[in-house]
C-alpha cells in the first residue's frame, strides 16, 4: 500500500512541473476569442489589474498604424493581445508587427491578427504596432490578458477606442 501511495506522489511530482509551465513560448490559436489562458483550471483575477494598455494616435486612416503599448507595475510574463471592434467585439484582421518580447498568432480568419509572448521571461511591457485592414472605417480597441504567473492573470483589460477612418 505505501508503495501505491509513493508511486503516486511521484506520478503527480512529474506532472506538475508541466501543468506550472503552461505556455511558456506563447498561448495557442484556440485563445483567440476568449483570451482566457488554459492554465490547469485557473480562472482570472477579480481585483482591478496592475496593468494597462495604450494606443496611440486616436485617430489613424484605413491602413494606418497604431503603436500599442502594454504595461505595468508589475513584471508579467504572458500576454495575448488582439484588437476588436468597439461596436461588435469580434476580432478585426488587421495585421500587428511584434517587438522583441512577442511573436504574431494567426487567428481564425487572418494572419498576424493577434499578439503573444514569446518567452516567459519578466517583462515590464510590450510596444507593438497594429495596421487597420485597408476598408475597414470604424472604432477599434485593443483587448488582452497579462499573465504574472501560471494561475495568475487578469483578463479583458482593454484600451481607449482608436478611430479608423
Amino acid at each position: 500500500m505505501r508503495s501505491a501511495v509513493v508511486s503516486c506522489l511521484v506520478a503527480v511530482a512529474c506532472l506538475l512541473p508541466a501543468t506550472l509551465r503552461a505556455y511558456p513560448s506563447g498561448a495557442p490559436v484556440g485563445v483567440c476569442n476568449s483570451e482566457l489562458p488554459k492554465h490547469g483550471g485557473a480562472q482570472p483575477q477579480t481585483s482591478q489589474s496592475p496593468y494597462a494598455i495604450q494606443a496611440t494616435p486616436a485617430n489613424i486612416n484605413q491602413g494606418g498604424s497604431v503603436t500599442v503599448q502594454v504595461y505595468g507595475s508589475t513584471p508579467f510574463k504572458g500576454v495575448i493581445l488582439t484588437a476588436r471592434d468597439v461596436h461588435t467585439s469580434q476580432l478585426l484582421q488587421g495585421t500587428f508587427t511584434p517587438d522583441a518580447q512577442t511573436k504574431t498568432l494567426d487567428c481564425p480568419g487572418g494572419s498576424a491578427n493577434a499578439i503573444t509572448h514569446n518567452s516567459r521571461d519578466e517583462k515590464t511591457q510590450v510596444v507593438v504596432t497594429w495596421t487597420a485592414p485597408v476598408g475597414y472605417t470604424g472604432q477599434v480597441y485593443f483587448s488582452a490578458t497579462v499573465v504574472q504567473s501560471s494561475y495568475v492573470f487578469w483578463k479583458g483589460i482593454t484600451s481607449d477606442a482608436v478611430f479608423v477612418q
